[in-house]
């Protein structure tokens, strides 16, 4: 047992757990384990390059040899990435991301148990070669060995570290992982649990000494270049099926199965209990008190999005980017870091959110920067010139990478012109749009009604109005719904690419899911897509040989008067594409429910409700999301009720009553090795629609 280790972090009683794991491990006897092989990582002497040909964005990998895990220079190390990279005030960040002389760039510190590295990437923008990039990441090197940077910015980087610590270990993953790492790096546990001692103990003239040491001129460079993949071609294997037996078990499965448990019982949320629910002049107002730390996090949630708001998501891009009253955009982003807080903007066609999160001491001063921001914004010309172009490079990127092709066909052809990808800000309306016309879009944004969640150490009852958004809240435009693109015969969308694997994306639409349809929705899922032990996953990948993933799902209506479907993929050898989508759609339609399956599906969904817990953090924005359904309850345990009472006939007939309409299918992949007629013989198809990648992207 001297190379295993046991480690456990959660609801756990010890007292009879650590007499229960000692007797079943305490008597395995300690053996000399053979001694692991040298390792060599001797650094480069002169500079390699690695180039990788593939279709999409173009960009760059420069790589250093360091230290293993445990290693005297390891916090060195440590706090010299987030010097470069810390996603707000880093070297990189400034210099290059907030500057937008590149797309994208960042770094990041591996430290192991025999070897580490230190890496730092960057993408281009359109018509940038990859040596100006290469140049722009050795200049921010160049900066850091001359020891640009002060002490104040390592000051805010432990304040930063010690933050996230407190809030990673609100997980349970995240202690464990600790716990494990500490023994497989075979590391003593109190130099872990003094991490963050010794990373203060770190000098500014440290950082400057590892990055001279480990940062030379010889780096490993990878480069992603921008062409057609030549793969090597391989021929078809011929797979014999196997039967799967899903009621067959081995012994000791079947001795597992025979252990006497304590049943955990199902926790819902409850209000006063787990969060309190009241309203602020803007909307609903959920808070949920935050007994482990002093970190706070406040969310305001915007049912408004680009489909209102076209523009929307690039003007929160030119905020990001910009300063606040008479603070430049460097020095908002360093006087929100050296607090400890941030304000991240997200945007999506139905929604938006703005969060402020940090210490509790800071709430205020954060929330007086953010309406700062949002009243004041300080925008040059200049950086919205930037983003524009880099938006429009990365939107031709995207239009050349195999997957957001994919993705887009598959939108187009569930949803037609409604596509996600279409109903987007052209090209021509991102270059006519002036920074006066952006920020007045982002200026009625806090006054547009919506939702707060806040997490933390205060009470409801204490915030009284501090954390209210804007005045005169007005409604904001109907959001859309989600509407198929129904058809009265089975139609194959198609676009043509050079590839080896094709993709396939296959919906049964159906009408808006009741609420007293879901436990048989997530049901279904567990039953067909339940991962490794899915019905689809086993029939085809497993027993067949026929697909390198495969799923389906019942895609839940989100949002109330959303039409919902049957939703499954492929993703096959090119060759294999008619035997694939022919066993898919045959095993979805009629579903066959067989009650062996049946049964693990429903334990395995009934142990799903009695084990979830919702961490406090995430509790507004669960109940949020059940609010967007017409709930403003927890709805679990009529959920739950209604499992007990599903039968294998009952999933059966609320399945094969949704997949008896004709499936609307999309398929990426090259033309040459797809026999398109035969798929659509399989599939019962009347037509096949070939699109070009202009016709799916609405830039």
């Amino acid at each position: 047992p001297n190379n295993m280790a046991i480690v456990l972090a959660g609801d756990i009683d010890a007292e009879r757990a650590l007499p229960m794991l000692e007797k079943a491990f305490g008597g395995l006897e300690a053996k000399a384990l053979p001694a692991l092989p040298p390792s060599s990582t001797e650094a480069p002497s002169t500079r390699r390059e690695v180039e990788v040909i593939a279709p999409g964005a173009r960009s760059l990998y420069l790589a250093w040899p360091t230290v293993a895990a445990g290693h005297s220079d390891e916090m060195a190390l440590r706090a010299m990435d987030m010097i470069v990279d810390n996603s707000a005030t880093g070297l990189l960040n400034l210099e290059l991301v907030l500057s937008q002389k590149l797309v994208r760039a960042g770094s990041f510190n591996e430290g192991m148990s025999e070897a580490g590295a230190w890496v730092a990437t960057g993408t281009a923008r359109e018509g940038q070669s990859l040596e100006e990039v290469e140049s722009l990441l050795m200049g921010v090197i160049a900066k850091l060995k001359a020891g640009e940077f002060a002490q104040s910015d390592l000051d805010a980087i432990l304040i930063n570290s010690e933050i996230d610590d407190k809030r990673r270990f609100e997980s349970n993953s995240a202690r464990v992982s600790r716990m494990a790492d500490a023994f497989i790096e075979g590391r003593p546990w109190s130099e872990l649990v003094n991490e963050q001692e010794r990373l203060r103990a770190v000098k500014r003239e440290d950082i400057m000494r590892v990055a001279t040491k480990y940062l030379s001129d010889a780096p490993v460079v990878v480069k992603r270049k921008a062409g057609e993949l030549s793969a090597a071609k391989v021929d078809k294997p011929s797979i014999t099926a196997i039967k799967i037996d899903s009621s067959k078990r081995s012994p000791y499965g079947e001795q597992v199965k025979k252990l006497a448990t304590d049943q955990l019982q199902p926790q819902w949320l409850v209000d006063g209990e787990h969060y309190t629910r009241s309203s602020l002049p803007a909307g609903a107002f959920i808070s949920v008190k935050n007994e482990r730390n002093d970190l706070f996090s406040i969310t305001y949630s915007f049912k408004f999005g680009t489909r209102q708001e076209p523009l929307l998501c690039f003007a929160m891009e030119l905020l990001e980017r910009s300063g606040a009253g008479a603070r430049t955009p460097t020095a908002l982003q360093k006087e929100l870091y050296a607090m400890g807080s941030s304000i991240d903007f997200s945007c999506g066609d139905r929604n938006s959110t703005i969060t402020v999160s940090g210490i509790d001491r800071n709430m205020e001063a954060s929330l007086k920067l953010l309406n700062e921001w949002l009243a004041a914004p300080l925008v040059e010309e200049s950086a919205l010139a930037k983003l524009r172009e880099n938006t429009i490079s990365k939107r031709k990127d995207r239009m050349k990478e195999p997957s957001a092709i994919a993705g887009a066909l598959a939108d187009y052809a569930f949803y037609g012109k409604n596509s996600s990808y279409l109903k987007v800000a052209s090209n021509k309306k991102l270059s006519k749009a002036s920074s006066k016309s952006l920020l007045s879009i982002l200026a009625k944004l806090p006054n547009t009604k919506h939702r707060t969640g806040y997490f933390g150490p205060r009470t409801s009852a204490d915030l009284g109005t501090l954390i209210g958004l804007g005045s005169k809240h007005k409604a904001a435009k109907k959001q859309h719904s989600i509407r198929f693109n129904k058809q009265k015969k089975s139609t194959i969308f198609f676009i043509k690419q050079k590839v080896a694997q094709a993709q396939v994306r296959i919906a049964y639409p159906a009408k808006e899911l009741s609420n007293a349809d879901t436990a048989k929705a997530s049901l279904f899922n567990r039953y067909v897509g339940g991962g490794m032990g899915g019905l689809i996953f086993q029939e085809i990948r497993e027993a067949r040989g026929l697909a390198y993933s495969a799923w389906t799902y019942y895609m839940r209506s989100t949002v109330k008067g959303d039409e919902s479907g049957v939703i499954a993929g492929l993703g096959t050898q090119a060759d294999k594409s008619v035997e694939a989508v022919s066993t898919l759609l045959s095993l979805i339609s009629p579903l066959i429910v067989e009650k062996t399956r049946f049964n693990t599906a429903s334990t395995s969904l009934d142990a799903v409700y009695r084990k979830t817990r919702f961490t406090p953090r995430s509790r507004a924005g669960v109940l949020f999301g059940w609010e967007d359904r017409g709930l403003m309850s927890d709805p679990r345990p009529e959920e739950y009720k209604a499992l007990q009472a599903t039968s294998p006939e009952d999933m059966q007939t609320f399945a094969n009553a949704r997949t008896k309409v004709a499936p609307v299918i999309a398929i990426s992949g090259d033309s040459e090795r797809i026999d398109l007629k035969e798929v659509a013989k399989a599939a019962k198809s009347q037509a096949i629609k070939t699109l070009s990648v202009d016709q799916l992207f609405g830039y």
